[in-house]
């Protein structure tokens, strides 16, 4: 864990911030006394709004087109896996180890 004093923290923000982002944490100290703490953010704490907005930054989800109509969606045939079992058994299935 790096330390640094307020007034170092605001000259070489940028590069606490690189620290950072490679996982380091930082330690702000006020006169001797901590105060503030500079660490990575951990994906699953933020809210899912901007969870998903990150996703589909990264590419790795396509956004809606359209907004999701429940009973619309639910009417849909469940999806069969070969053999005529369903996902819900198949995880059932997994589970019990066969």
């Amino acid at each position: 864990m790096k330390r640094a004093s307020v007034s170092e923290a605001k000259s070489r923000f940028s590069s606490y911030l690189n620290d950072v982002k490679r996982g380091e944490i930082v330690l702000i100290f006020d006169r001797g006394r901590p105060v503030a703490r500079l660490e990575p953010v951990n994906f699953a704490d933020l809210p899912v709004e901007d969870q998903m907005r990150d996703l589909v930054r990264s590419g790795l989800v396509s956004a809606p087109r359209r907004k999701l109509v429940v009973e619309e969606f639910l009417s849909w045939p469940r999806p069969k896996l070969p053999g005529g079992v369903s996902a819900a058994q198949a995880v059932v299935q997994d589970r019990e180890g066969r």
